[in-house]
C-alpha cells in the first residue's frame, strides 16, 4: 500500500518538473493514460534531443515503417532479449555517423513477454533507453503478437532486428540476428547509397 502511495507521489513531482520544461508540440505528447514521469536527462538529451516512449497502434507503426519519409532503420528489440541490448551500442555509432540524415525508430516488443503493463513497461524502456544512451524514439507494441506480425509481414517473427526502409516505405534490407560490426558497417553503406 505505502509503495503505491509513493510511487503516485513520485509521479505527481515528477509532473510538476515536467511542467517547468518547454512544452512539446501536441502530437508528440504521449497518450495520457501511458504517460510516465519524465526521465533524467541521458546523453541524448545533453545534446538537445529527446527520446520519447509510448503506446502506439498497429496503423501507426505501420504508417512509421512504410509510409514515406526520411531513410529509416527500424530497430525491433525489447528489454528482456540480451542479444538486442548487445547491440545497441552499434546502434548508437551507427546514429552518431549517420547524423540526421538517417531516422532511427525503435519498435519495442516489451509487451511479448513478463507480467509488465502501463507505466511499467513505459519506465523499463525508457530506463534501458537511457542507460544505453539512445537518441532515438520507442513505439511500444499494443497489439498482441499474431497481428503484430500480420500486420507487418513479419517472416522472421524473433528479435533482434534491424530494417533499412527507403524514403518510399520499402524494406530494402533486414538483419535478422544481432548485429555485429561488419553487420554494423554494411547497413552504413547501404544507408549511405540510399543518399546518394
Amino acid at each position: 500500500m505505502f509503495r503505491r502511495f509513493a510511487k503516485k507521489a513520485l509521479k505527481k513531482a515528477s509532473g510538476v518538473l515536467r511542467a517547468e520544461q518547454p512544452a512539446r508540440p501536441a502530437a508528440a505528447a504521449p497518450s495520457p493514460r501511458h504517460s510516465s514521469p519524465a526521465p533524467s536527462p541521458s546523453p541524448a538529451e545533453s545534446t538537445g534531443l529527446r527520446v520519447g516512449t509510448r503506446f502506439a497502434s498497429l496503423d501507426e507503426i505501420h504508417e512509421t515503417v512504410f509510409g514515406p519519409g526520411p531513410i529509416r532503420l527500424i530497430n525491433h528489440w525489447a528489454t528482456w532479449c540480451a542479444g538486442c541490448i548487445d547491440e545497441l551500442e552499434l546502434l548508437v555509432q551507427l546514429k552518431r555517423d549517420l547524423g540526421e540524415q538517417v531516422r532511427i525508430v525503435g519498435i519495442c516488443w516489451e509487451s511479448f513477454e513478463g507480467g509488465m503493463i502501463g507505466d511499467d513497461l513505459i519506465d523499463a524502456v525508457q530506463s534501458q533507453s537511457r542507460l544505453s544512451g539512445l537518441s532515438w524514439d520507442s513505439l511500444l507494441v499494443e497489439a498482441p503478437p499474431p497481428e503484430f506480425f500480420d500486420a507487418l509481414g513479419m517472416e522472421c517473427q524473433t528479435i533482434p532486428q534491424v530494417w533499412l526502409v527507403d524514403t518510399e516505405g520499402s524494406v530494402v534490407h533486414r538483419f535478422e540476428q544481432v548485429l555485429q560490426q561488419e553487420d554494423a558497417d554494411k547497413l552504413k553503406t547501404l544507408a549511405l547509397s540510399l543518399l546518394t
